[in-house]
């Protein structure tokens, strides 16, 4: 029932997301300042709004797969550029998978209380505590989805920052040059359900596992 695309989902969802794809770039920004960068200093905030990008917010409540505006970062700070660069996208990718799953293990423990208390999901969609259940799992399945989607090597990625700090400058450049095409094949694998197919048994085997 939590996976039924109703109103509710979609209604649930917006909030579950904005917060996903919110701290997934808050951190990315809180690494690289940590790592001497002072370009994403502005970014450096946990409310959510400065870090959406429309487009990736509605892919994501359409797909179940979005992206953030990337925050400006500048790597050549970095006292090591490739490592420096590694660490910037790979910790929130770490952040995100492990937000995901603690997530999913509190609304598994809310479910199981409720189940125990006087206070069941009875009234479905309709009932307060059924809608605050599925919010946290759809926040800890967003968590997930954001995660894995930023390891593809496709700009605004974070998999595509990592890419090019490890290419020669010089393809590098013809890299930054492919970055609307290769955002176009993304949202066609996006819209095909090509991504859905790959991630999904993943995203939902993680979700069992923090749920035991």
């Amino acid at each position: 029932m939590v996976y039924t695309k109703d109103f509710w989902f979609y209604l649930l969802s917006l909030p579950a997301s904005a917060c996903a794809i919110g701290l997934h770039e808050y951190v990315r920004a809180l690494v690289s300042f940590r790592q001497g960068d002072p370009l994403p200093k502005r970014r450096m905030r946990p409310n959510p709004f400065p870090h959406l990008d429309p487009l990736g917010l509605i892919v994501m409540l359409l797909t179940g797969y979005g992206w953030a505006r990337p925050a400006p970062v500048n790597a050549a700070q970095y006292a090591d550029r490739r490592r420096g660069a590694l660490i910037m996208n790979a910790v929130p990718i770490l952040a995100s998978i492990i937000t995901g799953c603690a997530a999913a293990s509190v609304s598994h423990l809310y479910k199981i209380l409720l189940l125990k208390s006087a206070a069941p999901f009875e009234g479905g969609v309709w009932n307060f505590n059924f809608a605050l259940y599925r919010m946290l799992f759809l926040f800890a399945r967003a968590n997930l989805a954001v995660a894995f989607l930023n390891v593809l090597p496709v700009y605004p990625l974070g998999g595509n920052a990592i890419l090019a700090a490890f290419l020669p400058p010089n393809d590098a450049v013809k890299l930054a040059a492919l970055e609307k095409l290769t955002q176009l094949i993304l949202l066609f694998a996006l819209a095909s359900g090509l991504i859905s197919a790959v991630f999904e048994p993943m995203i939902r085997t993680l979700l069992k596992f923090a749920a035991i």
